[in-house]
């Protein structure tokens, strides 16, 4: 083993707690999103992708349905880009 090298077990630990500690953030966001800190969204991120985590099928589909709800309503917006202009009237 190489100088200053941790065992498995103690990675075990240290990978156990810092997936505690996403959860409990992750929770904390769901109940007062205001406080979500994009840097701990990329962090978590990150750590799901270093770790192979990926959706399921299912959630994946939900996830698809969503996206196409979310579409629909974009295609269905107004659009805002073209504003009108109105005189300017002034009252002597």
């Amino acid at each position: 083993m190489a100088k200053g090298a941790s065992t498995e077990q103690s990675l075990g630990n240290l990978h156990n707690k810092v997936t505690e500690l996403f959860v409990k953030v992750l929770d904390e966001y769901e109940s007062t999103p205001e406080l979500a800190n994009p840097a701990m969204l990329g962090a978590i991120t990150k750590f799901l992708k270093d770790n192979s985590i990926s959706l399921e099928s299912e959630a994946l589909d939900e996830l698809s349905e969503m996206e196409e709800r979310l579409a629909a309503k974009k295609r269905n917006r107004p659009n805002l880009k073209a504003v009108t202009t109105l005189p300017l009237i002034v009252n002597e």
